[in-house]
């Protein structure tokens, strides 16, 4: 051993571990809010275990210019995995360890007694710096992992809660133990939602699953989409929907959940097709669009029925006929505004109409007729044509 090593082994000598090891976890919970939040059982176990083995090595190897080995990083993945289970943020795991290596550091100073001990010191402190460094970047690597995991496996464990509380079974301890960790107790009612993020991706939207859920909100991903469950008496900007385009359903009971969720998901899909991308859906304007969709069957048998003969005459859904009729239907039977906006004069769109007539065997005055065309017209929006 140098002479430089010998002086720093003196100093370390002079130092209490377990009593610096109690500093150190009574610094984290006092001055970090990840921490504080932790049980006292976990901070004077695993926590400050990990602390006294943080300090064990240092003073043991760090002299040593290689750093701790990976198999003595072990301890500290492992103690990464176990806060990011608790829900203890990378931010806060890493401000831990910055500031143990400060107060540790100014614990040996503190203990230097001689000019030999202090210049030893000086040179020491690019050990510490490169000791925690290599600390730092073990736990970020095995924190991140982790994260990643638990946002899949959180979402899986959402998805078999939500299905087990619209099938009314009782909820397993296991979940109901998700649900506590997410600060979402179990309820008798709901209200389900469904919202997108138009034009993210599906690792877009699984993210935002992810913060929801840390809100306390039970969300899932579906493709690019996000789909769950909240407190009935929750409103839209609980969801956070800036930019967001959002499907909100009234409070439901765990009996009617399974047919809510298909109504948003639908209520939000019908109106991502109709053009709009951000903002609450407003299901009084999409009633009828969404009651076609409820009867997918009947509402394919009713286009063919009323719009069958004009794609049979014009050889498919792009024909001039089948665009008045649209135009016309989009103009709320305005005469004037439909010929304007396919740019022919108001004769012409009367022998088309008529022409229609004719061909589809119905009137355009008669009230029936008007709601099966609407009807037929949606259906043909939906199929997307």
């Amino acid at each position: 051993m140098d002479e430089q090593s010998a002086a720093i082994g003196r100093v370390a000598a002079r130092i209490e571990r377990a009593a610096l090891a109690r500093t150190l976890v009574d610094a984290f919970r006092e001055q970090i809010p990840g921490y504080a939040r932790l049980s006292e059982a976990v901070l004077d176990g695993a926590v400050l275990d990990v602390v006294t083995t943080a300090i064990a090595l240092f003073w043991d190897a760090g002299d040593a210019a290689e750093g701790p080995t990976e198999d003595q990083l072990t301890a500290f993945r492992e103690s990464a995995r176990a806060r990011a289970g608790e829900g203890v943020p990378l931010d806060d795991v890493l401000r831990a360890y910055r500031l143990g290596a400060r107060i540790a550091w100014e614990a040996i100073v503190g203990e230097a007694r001689t000019s030999e001990e202090r210049e030893a010191l000086l040179s020491a402190a690019g050990l510490v710096m490169s000791f925690t460094d290599r600390l730092s970047s073990a736990v970020s690597e095995t924190y991140l992992d982790e994260r990643q995991y638990r946002v899949a496996e959180d979402a899986r464990l959402i998805a078999e809660l939500i299905d087990v509380l619209a099938a009314e079974r009782p909820v397993p301890e296991g979940l109901r133990a998700l649900a506590n960790r997410l600060r979402s107790p179990i309820l008798e009612s709901y209200r389900p939602f469904a919202l997108a993020n138009v034009g993210q991706s599906a690792a877009a939207h699984s993210q935002a699953a992810a913060s929801l859920r840390l809100q306390g909100v039970l969300a899932m991903t579906e493709g690019e989409a996000v789909v769950g469950l909240v407190d009935p008496d929750s409103e839209p900007a609980s969801l956070s929907t800036r930019g967001a385009l959002l499907a909100l359903g009234d409070p439901v009971k765990r009996s009617e959940l399974r047919a809510a969720l298909e109504d948003v998901r639908l209520l939000l899909a019908i109106a991502r097709r109709r053009g709009q991308r951000d903002g609450v859906v407003d299901p009084a304007k999409l009633a009828v669009p969404l009651l076609v969709a409820g009867a997918p069957r009947l509402a394919a048998r009713l286009r063919r029925d009323v719009l069958g003969p004009l794609e049979a005459y014009e050889g498919g859904r792009s024909g001039e006929l089948l665009r008045t009729l649209r135009e016309y239907f989009a103009a709320s039977l305005n005469r004037g505004r439909a010929a304007s906006a396919l740019g022919v004069h108001p004769n012409t769109l009367d022998y088309r109409l008529g022409r229609i007539e004719e061909l589809c065997a119905l009137k355009l005055a008669d009230p029936a007729d008007i709601a099966r065309v609407e009807l037929a017209l949606v259906q043909l929006d939906l199929e997307g044509t």
